[in-house]
């Protein structure tokens, strides 16, 4: 349930940063890396909560955090891109 909310989170703000970024005047591939880089350390904090915190490996981590990292970066640049 948490990569579910991670993921819809990711694509919400995703789509603020590009539209709020096309009404500030951004080029569209700046807002995208500016998504990318915010989204990325998002998707950090959370592998790093799930190792610190709740007793998980990274190993065990790192597929939730591919996915609820790549995910949103890829719908994003998709729709930059389209």
């Amino acid at each position: 349930m948490r990569t579910l909310l991670f993921l819809v989170a990711g694509l919400g703000t995703g789509a603020l940063i590009h539209l709020g970024g096309r009404t500030a005047g951004f080029a569209a591939g700046t807002a995208f890396g500016m998504f990318a880089v915010l989204w990325t350390g998002v998707a950090g904090w959370n592998l790093y909560e799930g190792v610190a915190h709740a007793g998980y490996t990274v190993l065990e981590e790192l597929p939730i955090f591919l996915v609820i990292a790549l995910v949103p970066i890829g719908a994003v640049w998709w729709f930059t891109r389209r």
